[in-house]
């Protein structure tokens, strides 16, 4: 049953009680217990007893009011909350992703247009809670979106994607799957600015992930490195830091270091990759040979020419892809049990991949 909120409730109530000397105290107290003037109806006595030493008066001025009282309505209210506050006190941003998550989750309709889902919005809650939403619920309906955000073919993982192009008095039209390496070429060409930019924005980016690593992630690297690498000087976070740029790290869908290799210059001419070191619970899943090749690509976009790997034995196991170059050696401590496998190449052909299989 809805309440009669506010202002009107206690406002009529109050023109009814008008010359019963019914305290105002007395009245929002009644107004506040029951939802309408039926419940008050029903619980009189209780009613009137709110109104402290004027119950008497109330239940008459009460009574000889209840025609009017009983038909008395006021529109029903509705109020909209978006992440525990109310739709209002958001911005013109937020309010639109709301209004379209609330389109989204309408279940009465097997198909849903919209016509620029981004207007408004920017692309991290694009993402984070548009499109995430739209591959949880795309299985049960159709959607169709006009649409200049890349977010929405790409990662929401469109089955079909169409690109309208004018010309003169016409519209040329092709559709087919993302997966068509054409309709591929159209985002990147639409969506993206083209190859040159989306190949410039994918350099800067992974530039400023390279040297803007947040001291987080420093303070896990240097946690994994200590606890699985036999070190005569332990890492912190400002040794990290120090020299950022330097690892290539690998991140669980949580955004936690899992894995960390660190690729240094020890020459002009070579590269060295050293301490790959995966995190226990995620061995065996590729991730230090993916990160071997992530370095190696790394050092040869750097220009290095010879490219060292060492990698201690039990690491070198822990990768699901043996990493293959021109010379392995083997060597081990006797004294500390310490035995690593040290690769080595030339990165001068490019069929030479130290994290390929042979």
């Amino acid at each position: 049953m809805a309440r009669l909120e506010g202002r009107p409730f206690t406002i009529r109530l109050e023109a009814a009680l008008k010359g019963s000397s019914v305290r105002s105290e007395g009245i929002e107290a009644i107004c506040g217990k029951y939802v309408d003037f039926a419940a008050i109806y029903a619980n009189l006595d209780e009613a009137a007893a709110l109104a402290k030493g004027r119950a008497d008066a109330f239940r008459e001025y009460f009574l000889r009011a209840l025609p009017t009282l009983l038909t008395f309505q006021v529109p029903n209210t509705y109020e909209i909350n978006y992440h525990g506050r109310p739709l209002r006190s958001h911005s013109l941003g937020q309010r639109a992703s709301a209004m379209t998550l609330f389109l989204l989750s309408q279940q009465e309709h097997d198909l849903v247009l919209i016509d620029q889902p981004e207007d408004d919005l920017d692309s991290q809650t694009v993402y984070e809670e548009v499109v995430k939403r739209i591959r949880k619920i795309k299985s049960n309906r159709q959607f169709i979106f006009a649409t200049h955000n890349a977010n929405f073919p790409v990662l929401g993982d469109s089955e079909s994607v169409s690109a309208f192009s004018p010309f003169d008095d016409r519209i040329a039209v092709s559709s087919a799957s993302i997966d068509a390496a054409d309709t591929q070429k159209l985002i990147i060409r639409i969506m993206e600015g083209g190859p040159e930019a989306f190949a410039r924005r994918k350099t800067i980016y992974e530039h400023w992930k390279a040297i803007a690593m947040e001291r987080t992630h420093a303070s896990q690297i240097a946690e994994l490195l200590n606890a699985q690498n036999q070190l005569a000087i332990k890492y912190d976070a400002q040794r990290v830091l120090d020299h950022a740029d330097e690892y290539v790290v690998d991140l669980s869908e949580d955004g936690r270091v899992v894995c960390c290799a660190q690729l240094k210059r020890v020459q002009w001419y070579q590269a060295e990759i050293s301490h790959v070191t995966t995190h226990l619970d995620f061995v065996r899943q590729g991730r230090g040979a993916r990160l071997i090749e992530a370095a190696e690509q790394r050092a040869r976009k750097d220009g290095a020419r010879l490219l060292q790997c060492t990698v201690r034995t039990a690491q070198a196991r822990a990768c699901s892809r043996r990493p293959v170059s021109n010379v392995a050696r083997h060597f081990g401590n006797p004294q500390t049990g310490n035995n690593v496998t040290v690769w080595s190449k030339a990165l001068n052909h490019p069929q030479n991949n130290l994290s390929r299989d042979g």
